[in-house]
């Protein structure tokens, strides 16, 4: 009987063989996915839950649902599978991470590398970020989700951002939240300070469909520094990346698909709807 990861091996584009040692360039972000939902394989949870450090072990034991630990092991698959193609000399089982300050992970291994990534999920899709030099956040969340919008966005949005989106119409207003969500998620995934950073002290616009950064005390900051995108990703999810970029170059994005430590396929971003294809690989 062949499962349904046996079935996405056959289909075209797919590639069961294992990837080669990968050379991010700079002025590239790689983005890597998998979709949670999956029917996945005993065997395959197996191996990832081998990858695991001790206290990653502790961590998936934590989750009180069998359903949460399975896709606490198939981000960490995912995360060690991917970042061991652009590291030379380790396998995913030894790389070693470490936390900043306030919790953003790093690669231990080398204290010197310059790779650097974000990871993000929701229920049914984590999401993977790679670049080089440079600090990255990434953030996606379903366009579907029932939330309480006006609510959310008078307590924690900028008073601009909460008026521009009292000016939408029904149809407008939830890609419109889901938008600058994921964009302040994203954001302070790139800081690494989390929710230290309240949401209201920056605040996202977008003059002629660009997507530009305010500070409420700009003395402490510098929106030039900062470059955002944001794409139709998966069919019905919204992705946000924030760059903290000191060269001032804009990036091309690719994607991959995987099946971490079975099969992956590279992913035509433009095929999700995304018109404004000129950052796209």
């Amino acid at each position: 009987m062949h499962t349904e990861i046996d079935q996405i091996k056959k289909m075209t584009g797919w590639s069961s063989a294992i990837p080669e040692k990968r050379s991010l360039l700079s002025g590239q972000i790689d983005i890597w996915y998998t979709h949670l939902t999956r029917d996945w394989e005993q065997a395959l949870l197996n191996q990832y839950k081998a990858l695991c450090s001790e206290e990653e072990k502790v961590q998936q034991n934590r989750f009180f649902r069998k359903e949460d630990q399975q896709n606490y092991l198939v981000s960490r698959g995912l995360l060690r599978w991917a970042l061991a193609q652009y590291l030379e000399n380790i396998t995913s089982k030894d790389i070693f991470f470490y936390k900043g300050i306030y919790g953003k992970p790093f690669i231990g291994n080398f204290m010197d590398t310059a790779l650097q990534f974000s990871l993000s999920h929701t229920k049914d899709l984590v999401v993977l970020a790679v670049i080089l030099e440079q600090n990255i956040g990434v953030d996606i969340e379903p366009l579907e989700r029932d939330i309480d919008i006006f609510n959310i966005a008078e307590s924690f949005f900028s008073p601009l951002e909460y008026k521009e989106l009292c000016s939408l119409s029904p149809e407008q207003l939830k890609p419109a939240f889901v938008k600058i969500w994921t964009l302040k998620e994203a954001y302070l995934k790139a800081c690494g300070t989390g929710l230290t950073t309240p949401l209201d002290q920056f605040c996202f616009s977008f003059p002629k469909n660009e997507i530009k950064i305010s500070f409420k005390h700009s003395d402490k900051n510098e929106p030039y520094l900062w470059q955002f995108y944001n794409l139709n990703f998966a069919h019905e999810h919204l992705l946000s990346l924030a760059v903290k970029n000191n060269h001032n170059k804009a990036y091309r994005i690719s994607a991959c698909e995987a099946i971490p430590m079975s099969c992956f396929r590279k992913v035509n971003l433009s095929d999700f709807n995304n018109f404004s294809t000129d950052h796209i690989n």
